[in-house]
């Protein structure tokens, strides 16, 4: 943690003892969370851990991955490293993402009469999804690792944002007139916090 030069360790101390309440608070709740983690030999994809089978050969000209009945296939010229199954993982849901969700983007935007400028793709650190000022729509490639009831969530919240800039009461009655469960979506989706 950083701060200030200007606050002395006193003012520090001061700060935080005056927010302790807060921060246990806050800790408390992260403590409860349910935080999805993926082993090393599984790969989240839709909501489900695949398995991830691993062929090592050396002298193949180029290393592949595929996702076929459930499974990761890969043909590694080394054993596979938690830095590579990330590098693959992005790749994967990169690869994925337009495939699994354009059609659910169109499917909502023609439900709610909502329609985006432009719908892109990217890996997010921070978010789900974004609507800009006008009106394109960026969704994290970490959808891929959802269920369909939480990534139709996203969907169906950024273009919400089409018609209301902002998190109103407006915004959230035409959110759960497309998602009745939405409470629960937003609840179960910090579960999947380490894929954004």
């Amino acid at each position: 943690m950083r701060c200030s030069h200007k606050f002395s360790k006193k003012e520090i101390f001061r700060i935080l003892n005056d927010n302790l309440h807060r921060i246990e608070k806050a800790y408390s709740k992260l403590q409860n969370q349910t935080v999805l983690k993926e082993e090393m030999n599984k790969f989240l994809f839709c909501g489900e851990m695949i398995d991830i089978i691993e062929t090592i050969n050396p002298n193949a000209k180029n290393q592949t991955a595929k996702i076929e009945n459930n499974k990761l296939y890969l043909e590694l010229h080394s054993p596979l490293t938690p830095e590579m199954k990330e590098i693959i993982r992005k790749f994967i849901y990169k690869q994925h993402a337009p495939h699994l969700f354009l059609d659910r983007v169109e499917y909502f935007a023609n439900k709610m009469q909502l329609f985006p400028n432009k719908v892109s793709f990217r890996k997010a650190k921070t978010r789900w999804g974004s609507c800009s000022s006008i009106n394109n729509i960026s969704l994290n490639i970490g959808l891929c690792a959802l269920p369909r009831t939480l990534s139709d969530y996203v969907i169906i919240h950024e273009l919400a944002h089409i018609k209301h800039k902002n998190h109103s009461k407006d915004f959230w009655n035409l959110v759960s007139k497309h998602c009745p469960n939405y409470k629960e979506a937003r609840k179960e989706l910090k579960k999947y916090g380490s894929f954004v």
